[in-house]
């Protein structure tokens, strides 16, 4: 389940699903519908997680491979290309499609916590990652990191995403008043947009690029391949 509330005319997007916010379709659904609504009027977003968890990965049902992973294609492109700020809470666990997520934020407050897990699990599960994925980390992080994440399929802890710059402020307590109050004081909005889309345009246009040519479908035969039990 998807909520969506307005804290001092910043949109606040809260995760609530079960296994520690394991995504299902209609919650990509639902929180692309909100990315996508014109007639939304704020000056910038906040995600969060609850139970815990910020987001543990995506269900992906036996036959909808394809869908499941176009549909997490466009979120994650949506959310890299939202032109206002982008924070987000990093309440707990961020694997699979959470620890994406944060490749596509301006800003992350995480919780000082060594117990929360960070990474990219896919390849020591049986699953992978596609083309638009792999856009988005590369204009995010180094291509040595991106290795490690991928190829190791090892979580990490807080210190070492705040190394690789991914986490930007470490605190206890609430952690979505610190990420509304950094929306809050970013000036001039409108120059703000325009520099943030023109630094990532190019890693815009590779995933779109990569969405257009069906990297979703050979993710999802990749799995089917696998026999993987989903």
């Amino acid at each position: 389940m998807i909520h969506f509330e307005e804290n001092n005319g910043v949109g606040v997007i809260s995760l609530d699903s079960s296994k520690g916010n394991m995504l299902s379709l209609d919650d990509l659904q639902d929180l692309n519908a909100i990315l996508c609504d014109g007639r939304l009027a704020v000056k910038g977003l906040v995600m969060t997680g609850l139970n815990r968890s910020f987001c543990t990965g995506l269900q992906v049902c036996r036959g909808c491979e394809n869908e499941a992973f176009k549909l997490l294609d466009s979120t994650l492109l949506n959310l890299y290309s939202y032109k206002n700020p982008l924070a987000i809470a990093l309440s707990g666990h961020a694997i699979g499609a959470g620890f994406l997520f944060l490749c596509c934020a301006d800003y992350v407050i995480a919780q000082d916590s060594e117990k929360a897990k960070y990474g990219l699990p896919e390849v020591g599960l049986g699953l992978g990652v596609d083309q638009c994925m792999v856009s988005l980390l590369a204009s995010t992080i180094s291509p040595l990191v991106m290795k490690k994440l991928i190829c190791t399929s090892l979580y990490v802890s807080y210190k070492e995403l705040k190394e690789w710059q991914l986490i930007d402020e470490v605190q206890t307590g609430d952690l979505t008043v610190g990420c509304v109050s950094f929306i809050g004081k970013v000036s001039f909005k409108e120059s703000y947009s325009f520099c943030k889309l023109l630094m990532r345009k190019q890693g815009i246009l590779k995933m779109q690029e990569a969405i257009d040519g069906g990297c979703y479908m050979d993710l999802g035969e990749l799995i089917r391949k696998n026999k993987h039990t989903l």
